[in-house]
């Protein structure tokens, strides 16, 4: 945790910091799907880890799910 934090503001709260160095890597958009309108696919900075965090949001435009992927 501490590498992947090396170069966070310490001033954040500990939340406000993983959230600081997380990088939009990729949106799609599946107007088409009933069941996920859009997927938003974060990265960790640099090569820290190889997991994706996954944020799924329904047709309503809200939060459907959040999941970790390698």
């Amino acid at each position: 945790m501490d590498d992947l934090l090396n170069h966070a503001d310490k001033t954040l709260s500990i939340e406000q910091q993983m959230l600081s160095v997380l990088t939009l890597r990729r949106i799609g958009f599946y107007p088409d799907n009933d069941d996920v309108f859009a997927v938003f696919d974060f990265v960790f900075s640099g090569d820290v880890s190889q997991y994706i965090l996954v944020v799924n949001m329904n047709d309503s435009k809200t939060v459907d799910s959040i999941t970790m992927e390698s």
